[in-house]
């Protein structure tokens, strides 16, 4: 049986065909590409290990859309030591999250995105002279993890983003991998004022300067900065509550972001001490 060419139809592509054949292809991309990228910086050492000394270590999370900053910090609690304890060494990581990949929708994006991140801070080396005292799982690490909380990033995002850090939140704490009490929600102007004196610091060119000024260290972006003051306020705030730092030897500054509270923002401790 023959069959004319005439008899035969070719079926129109629509625009909207061709704009599934075009979202597919796209798709298909998305998937060939890394979820994330991360740049980890050396272990920074400002003083030698010393085996008969007890170190403390914490983790600093600074959580957002697109670009995450999270800091490794070992001190040696001091009360000699101008901040009461030394710091010992610490490790800055940021890890960016890579547009054209594809997470999938909404919610699924988030519990995606925070495995992927919890997972690869799982990961990271530990400091070479502690390899043989940590565990392997992120939550026996430290003695504390600290992320930074409030209103951040543009009003539009924060629903998003409010979701993505309650699904960061259930990774660390919500199955009990981590007590409670060393998991602190530090808010934005607290870290700021704590840690630099001034909770009304813009993250503009001057922001970094600032940093350096005061600890002498000389970061590469605000996320792994970020990090590290919120590390750096997660050990004070451990180093009170464990009674390793005498509160009543904080500056006053820090003395009153711990203790009161003037915008609504959390109490850290009893107004009686």
């Amino acid at each position: 049986m023959k069959t004319s060419v005439k008899s035969m139809k070719r079926k129109k592509i629509t625009i909207k065909d061709k704009k599934s054949i075009k979202e597919s292809i796209s798709k298909d991309l998305r998937n060939t590409v890394d979820p994330i990228t991360i740049h980890q910086s050396e272990w920074i050492n400002f003083e030698p290990f010393n085996p008969v000394k007890t170190y403390h270590c914490f983790l600093g999370c600074d959580i957002a859309m697109n670009n995450n900053g999270f800091c490794v910090l070992y001190v040696q609690f001091d009360p000699t030591a101008p901040d009461f304890f030394r710091i010992i060494s610490f490790k800055s990581v940021r890890i960016s999250i890579n547009k054209d990949y594809d997470f999938g929708g909404d919610i699924e994006k988030f519990v995606k995105l925070n495995k992927i991140i919890v997972n690869n801070l799982n990961s990271l080396p530990n400091h070479p002279r502690f390899s043989q005292r940590m565990h392997d799982n992120i939550f026996m690490k430290y003695n504390a993890i600290a992320r930074e909380g409030g209103a951040y990033g543009s009003p539009g995002r924060l629903y998003d983003l409010g979701r993505n850090v309650g699904i960061f939140d259930y990774y660390l704490y919500g199955e009990s991998f981590i007590e409670r009490k060393n998991y602190y929600i530090l808010p934005p102007m607290s870290i700021k004022k704590f840690c630099l004196g001034k909770g009304n610091i813009k993250k503009d060119t001057g922001y970094l300067l600032e940093i350096y000024k005061k600890f002498n260290i000389e970061f590469q972006n605000d996320d792994e900065a970020d990090g590290f003051l919120i590390a750096f306020m997660a050990a004070n705030i451990y180093g009170v509550r464990n009674s390793l730092i005498d509160i009543k030897n904080l500056e006053q500054t820090k003395k009153n972001v711990l203790i009161r509270s003037k915008d609504g923002e959390p109490h850290y401790f009893d107004e009686s001490i």
